[in-house]
């Protein structure tokens, strides 16, 4: 109940929020909206143009740099009269030009300055000449890349001219392109056609190069604006805070906002005049009719805000809290030690997915707490188990010495030697199952290699044959043709296969049938060994993995568990499907190879190395 005061509490302040902001609510819409809403607008719509005019800029710089790249046009400038590429140099340049009709003049200059190829589509005389100075073309030479003010040519034509260097080892020469600004003009009508605007570019020089005008009042206003004082104005202001409104007498009714365009130009040395761009923008100067209605609006949007609040601060508490608290009990119960929680919460978000997980680690940590109690008495037991080891290997060392002592003193036909057989035979029977129990102690040495599941299989079940045989077990291999692959150790994992299948095999009556298969599923390869035999009850299951249990007997009972520590040691899993009377099933899970944790060792079914095959 504390917490949820707490998020009560904590919502109050959203609901009275809108209250308290009402009355600064009424002054922002009723006396500022118009104006602050229009602004805006226009310095949206004046950043979105001039960055889709950079873009027309940038294409264009990028045309002239793919040009300059052209192996033709470099290869003919590296000996323009000597080299038979020209052709192929004027064929590049001529397509590049025909295909873009925005661009008035296209030249190359050789490394001394003179023209090798030119194509116009001016007025003749009123080409790069009349654009292009020397001191221009230096520039060029030492920046690599410049953009001329705009110009205004005899025909009219109001152009702006790109350069680029092409060097090799050495200087080579000077692409020139001249660029229409009537694109730019375009690209505004196209930009302001759905905003009720009109927009013109001009530079610091007052020269208005492109424009996108609704109608002859527009251009009228532009005619009579002071654009060179109203440029050096701004560029002055060091503020640079947003539009500056300029009002003019012959601009009556509309409002004029000039925006810096800046970035057009790339140069290293001093500005000169006419490298500075600006935009304009004109617009009506109209009152929003939904300034009118707004307060009707804003009123009824308070109520509902007021009512969504209340409404999500209820159900905020009843779907946090009370879950909540069903967790503080559940968490009470864990540390209390009992990890058999019920902990059911159906909200239908993440707080759900966290019960969920909740729940999980529950289970893992009960899991966990009993492999933890069971490695433990492992723990304990190996190392008992190894100083009995030791201590028996000792003695019997000593019994083997007495036992060779007296077969040496006893006849070949003596009746006795019967019994010293014997006993030597119950010893080494006791040796294997100590090295068998240390084994299952002991964490598995891996050989890794790269191993074909499938050949391992079909180089496992051989093995068998002859127990199966005896028998009269038909043992069969299920194979789907995949050329799976673990990484691990292959005399290991027969070890394993062949322990599952005899198994298996001792476990069904005569004229059974015994399964094996392998197959990969995703990021697995899965080893399935299945029999028709007795099955396994269930409370035989949850111990069959433990050392010392057999149900056969004669069974030393570590078979399995040594099976088991194996297929852990690479990193899988093996787990029995079974039930009385209806057989069983052997799941061993390994992950399948990357095929670079390997490095290029392969091993087939007989452990033989198969990467140079």
């Amino acid at each position: 109940m504390r917490l949820r005061n707490k998020i009560v509490g904590y919502m109050l302040p959203l609901i009275l929020a809108p209250f308290l902001l009402t009355a600064l609510a009424a002054y922002y819409f009723f006396v500022r909206a118009d104006a602050i809403s229009s602004t805006e607008k226009k310095v949206q719509s004046a950043a979105e143009t001039v960055a889709e005019l950079r873009k027309e800029l940038r294409s264009a710089r990028k045309d002239l740099a793919l040009l300059k790249g052209v192996p033709a046009v470099v290869d003919f400038l590296v000996e323009p009269l000597a080299h038979g590429n020209e052709a192929g140099a004027r064929t590049a340049m001529k397509l590049f030009f025909d295909q873009n009709p925005y661009y008035l003049d296209l030249r190359l200059f050789g490394r001394d300055g003179a023209e090798l190829a030119a194509y116009s589509r001016l007025a003749e005389g009123s080409g790069p000449q009349s654009v292009i100075s020397e001191d221009f073309f230096r520039r060029t030479l030492i920046s690599g890349s410049v953009q001329s003010p705009v110009r205004e040519l005899a025909d009219g034509k109001k152009v702006t001219v790109l350069t680029e260097r092409i060097v090799g080892d050495e200087f080579l020469g000077v692409v020139v392109l001249s660029l229409n600004t009537e694109a730019f003009g375009t690209r505004l009508r196209s930009l302001l056609a759905g905003e009720g605007l009109s927009a013109f570019l001009f530079d610091d020089s007052g020269m208005v190069f492109a424009s996108a005008l609704a109608g002859v009042p527009e251009e009228d206003c532009v005619a009579e604006l002071d654009l060179a004082a109203e440029a050096s104005r701004l560029l002055g202001d060091e503020a640079g805070a947003g539009p500056t409104e300029a009002p003019e007498e012959k601009c009556e009714g509309q409002i004029v906002s000039v925006f810096p365009a800046e970035a057009f130009q790339r140069t290293v040395y001093e500005p000169q005049a006419g490298e500075n761009w600006f935009l304009g923008v004109i617009e009506k100067e109209e009152v929003s009719a939904a300034t009118r209605s707004f307060q009707i609006v804003f009123l009824i949007a308070l109520l509902l805000a007021g009512a969504a609040v209340l409404f999500a601060a209820t159900e905020f508490a009843r779907k946090i809290t009370v879950p909540l608290e069903k967790f503080d009990r559940a968490t009470q119960q864990v540390a209390k030690g009992d990890l058999d929680i019920d902990l059911e919460v159906r909200t239908g978000d993440e707080v759900e997915d966290l019960a969920a997980t909740f729940r999980t680690m529950a289970e893992d940590l009960r899991d966990y707490q009993e492999r933890l109690i069971r490695s433990a008495k492992l723990a304990t037991i190996g190392e008992l188990t190894s100083e009995i080891s030791h201590e028996i290997q000792n003695r019997i060392s000593g019994i083997s010495l007495w036992i060779q002592y007296l077969d040496s003193e006893i006849d070949r036909d003596d009746p006795r030697r019967e019994y010293l057989e014997e006993i030597q035979r119950g010893l080494e029977g006791f040796l294997e199952m100590l090295a068998n129990l240390k084994q299952y102690y002991r964490t598995p040495v891996l050989t890794k290699g790269e191993v074909n599941i499938g050949e391992l299989v079909r180089g496992t079940v051989p093995y068998s044959a002859e127990e199966a045989e005896k028998k009269g077990v038909a043992v069969t291999v299920e194979d789907d043709g995949s050329e799976s692959r673990v990484n691990g150790d292959p005399e290991l994992l027969r070890s394993v296969l062949l322990n599952l299948i005899l198994n298996a095999v001792e476990a069904v009556e005569e004229g059974g049938h015994v399964s094996v298969a392998a197959r990969q599923g995703g990021s697995n390869v899965s080893v399935t060994v299945a029999d028709d035999g007795c099955g396994i009850s269930e409370d035989d299951r949850t111990r069959i993995f433990y050392p010392f249990f057999s149900t056969r007997s004669g069974g030393s009972g570590l078979g399995l568990a040594i099976a088991s520590n194996i297929v852990a040691a690479h990193g899988g899993s093996i787990s029995v499907e079974s039930s009385p009377g209806g057989g069983s099933e052997f799941t061993v899970i390994l992950p399948a190879a990357n095929g670079d944790s390997a490095k290029g060792v392969s091993v087939d079914g007989n452990g033989k190395n198969t990467s140079d095959r």
